[in-house]
């Protein structure tokens, strides 16, 4: 079974990655469609929500298992709006 990761210890640290990274990215969540465009942003936000963890496969994709901990750490997917 593979592991899963708590991405985040608290939902301000969930926000404050999403503002780092989700919101200034041309992938990021589309506010007039409604809509996810990316996967990672979807299973980060329902892991802040409803408390889940993610996937080992996503954590190393993210770059979380390279993050040491941080929270803040650079999404490798990002791409300027």
């Amino acid at each position: 079974m593979a592991k899963k990761y708590k991405p985040f210890a608290t939902r301000q640290q969930s926000l404050d990655w999403i503002a780092r990274n989700c919101d200034s990215c041309k992938k990021g969540f589309d506010k007039k469609a409604n809509r996810f465009l990316c996967d990672w942003e979807r299973k980060l936000c329902a892991a802040s929500i409803y408390g889940d963890k993610i996937a080992e496969g996503t954590a190393k994709a993210i770059g979380f298992l390279d993050s040491e901990g941080c929270d803040l750490w650079e999404c490798p997917g990002w791409a300027r709006r």
